[in-house]
């Protein structure tokens, strides 16, 4: 009685399968009882039933569920070589063929895959449903993905259409995104990859056709270590006056324990200023104009932490106009605290500038020089102290002359802090050590 349940129930199945399989001798059935835990979606037990043909050219697999009611329905058609062919599959609920998908497959004499469709249909009906067609070209190394619907008269119209080019080693250096409006193709976007020596991903191009006739172009340069592992990312826009990618705008800088693995990343403005350059030291990064003037500085992994600081300049000096202040909340990543310094709604900018002492070169090495006010006329004490306020260097000079040479100092790359003081002057600034 159980063999000829069985022999019923691969019947009906059959009767539901491709046509294809009506004409195909069955060689051997193999019955299996599984327990299912999908993803999201809860537990079931249902009973699997594959079945070969003799050169096993074709495979059905139909599973059901504890009442034998049919779930689905999958038909398997390959090659003499053992590529696939094609693929069909019915969904039913309960009993009732609901959704369908076709793949195939079209090869070359060589076997390598020339056309791939999907093609789904709801309720098993046409209008409505939608395919996508991958055509290959393996002589041009390209692949172009195309996905329809149809629409109530039956007929396929174009949604979207992706061409991708790859370069003799597989790697993708190419994409073109095409969107349908009306139901022609325009192009959108595209996109170029530019890769090292060690496959590493180098060059990222980006340009948008959807603003024309702007044209928005983005370049991504990206750097390594001499491990290997990802610690910048640069944006540059492309300059079409000068048609070019032009400053950079935008830069990401990677963290990463002792173990190598990332623990945060953190990202900067370049405030869209010419010649800008940027480095990190320690956990610090800093932002120069094309002067070399300090203008950005952030410490931490923002937004979750750490603060940064601005800096803005008088127009053709190197007198600070204002500092602009904010530290960041750990957990939030909120402003927590703001303070904005502008100088010159405090003091004249003559007299300020008058008051004020530079630092040349900035960031320096072991030597620089120190310029002081054109009306000071008095002896002045440096003092030259690190973000522990530990003094590393101090001297009382004659005012002679209006500049001071520093020379010979032994400072580890970092921030310092330049005090000059008098009976009636005392100033202070920042100083960068670079090596």
């Amino acid at each position: 009685m159980k063999n000829h349940s069985l022999l019923l129930l691969i019947l009906v199945i059959f009767s539901n399968a491709d046509i294809l399989a009506q004409s195909i001798v069955i060689d051997s059935v193999v019955v299996k009882s599984c327990h299912y835990q999908p993803v999201d979606e809860p537990e079931y037990n249902a009973t699997t039933i594959d079945s070969f043909s003799v050169d096993r050219s074709f495979v059905s697999s139909t599973q059901l569920d504890s009442l034998n009611s049919i779930l689905s329905i999958d038909n398997y058609n390959y090659s003499p070589s053992g590529k696939m062919l094609l693929h069909t599959r019915q969904d039913f609920s309960p009993g009732v063929s609901v959704d369908s998908a076709i793949h195939s497959y079209v090869y070359n004499g060589n076997d390598s895959l020339l056309n791939y469709t999907l093609m789904m249909y709801n309720n098993s009906v046409l209008i409505g449903s939608s395919r996508i067609i991958c055509q290959y070209d393996s002589i041009n190394h390209t692949k172009l993905e195309t996905r329809e619907a149809s629409n109530s008269s039956g007929v396929w119209v174009p949604l979207s259409q992706i061409l991708y080019s790859f370069d003799p080693a597989n790697k993708l250096i190419r994409q073109e995104n095409s969107n349908a409006v009306g139901g022609i193709l325009t192009l959108s976007n595209s996109k170029w990859f530019e890769y090292l020596p060690n496959d590493s991903l180098d060059l990222y191009y980006f340009r948008n056709y959807s603003n024309l006739p702007q044209n928005d172009s983005v370049m991504y340069d990206y750097s390594y270590d001499t491990m290997g592992y990802l610690i910048s990312i640069e944006k540059f826009i492309w300059d079409s006056a000068n048609a070019t990618f032009g400053i950079p705008l935008e830069h990401w800088v990677f963290y990463y324990d002792s173990t190598h693995t990332l623990i945060g990343n953190s990202s900067a403005w370049y405030l869209g200023i010419p010649g800008a350059q940027w480095e990190r030291i320690d956990s610090t990064y800093y932002v120069y104009d094309s002067q070399s003037r300090l203008i950005y500085e952030q410490e931490g992994i923002m937004p979750h932490g750490g603060h940064w600081t601005e800096y803005i300049y008088y127009p053709g000096t190197n007198d600070i106009d204002s500092i602009n202040y904010c530290r960041w909340a750990t957990q939030s990543g909120n402003c927590l605290f703001c303070k904005y310094e502008y100088y010159s709604l405090i003091l004249d900018i003559k007299n300020y500038q008058k008051e004020q002492f530079s630092i040349f070169p900035n960031p320096a090495n072991n030597e620089f020089v120190i310029n002081l006010p054109e009306d000071l006329s008095e002896n002045v004490r440096i003092v030259i102290t690190d973000p522990q306020s530990k003094i590393v260097f101090q001297n009382v000079f004659t005012h002679k002359s209006n500049s001071v040479s520093i020379t010979d100092l032994d400072l580890r790359s970092g921030i310092y802090f330049i005090t000059v003081a008098g009976n009636h002057f005392n100033r202070t600034q920042k100083l960068l050590v670079v090596k």
